[in-house]
């Protein structure tokens, strides 16, 4: 049997690529690259079938796109990890022990809800190099084609319908699940 051709789920893909791209900070001369990496059980090497991330680099920052499955219905945030200078990590891909290097970062980088059953999750964001509002840790992107930048999709619980804002928002605060906390449940990488 012949597979249907799927308009909609083209235009979709399109629409979601063209809105990642987007949220690149705009640079007349930046050179735009990109990477594909596998979503993985967070610390892991198990992967999430069918899913992954793509990282837009050019010279002035980021932007990311996840496409993933498999996740419980309920709030989710969406991380940056940074290693700005991945050569002083103890190992490749870095670990979370060298996060406390200087010149690395954790920070914010967007939210949103699994609302139904399927446990799909598709959010995307963008980051400029120094740009400081959403991190919580460190100088934030100086090498936007040299950093090694990991996405990790945390957990916040089921939604909360009072406290909804806060539970996609950052830091995680006071909105963690009572008995699990903020776990972190998938992660991708990309190298520079």
């Amino acid at each position: 049997m012949t597979p249907r051709f799927n308009m909609n789920r083209l235009i979709v893909l399109l629409s979601l690529t063209a809105l990642a791209v987007a949220m690149l900070p705009a640079s007349a001369s930046a050179a735009t690259s990109s990477s594909k990496s596998p979503m993985n059980v967070f610390d892991t090497p198990q992967k999430v079938p069918g899913s992954y991330s793509i990282l837009y680099r050019n010279d002035t920052g980021v932007a990311m796109r996840v496409h993933t499955r498999d996740l419980p219905a309920g709030t989710y945030t969406v991380w940056w990890i940074i290693w700005n200078d991945p050569g002083v990590c103890a190992s490749v891909p870095c670990g979370l022990g060298d996060l406390f290097k200087p010149g690395n970062d954790l920070g914010f980088a967007t939210g949103g809800i699994v609302p139904s059953k399927n446990g799909k999750f598709t959010p995307a964001a963008g980051l400029t190099a120094g740009d400081l509002t959403n991190m919580l840790l460190g100088v934030g992107l100086t090498d936007p084609h040299g950093a090694e930048i990991h996405l990790v999709i945390q957990w916040h619980g089921p939604i909360v319908p009072e406290v909804v804002h806060l539970q996609m928002q950052s830091p995680p605060g006071g909105t963690c699940h009572p008995d699990t906390g903020c776990p972190d449940l998938q992660s991708s990488i990309h190298l520079p």
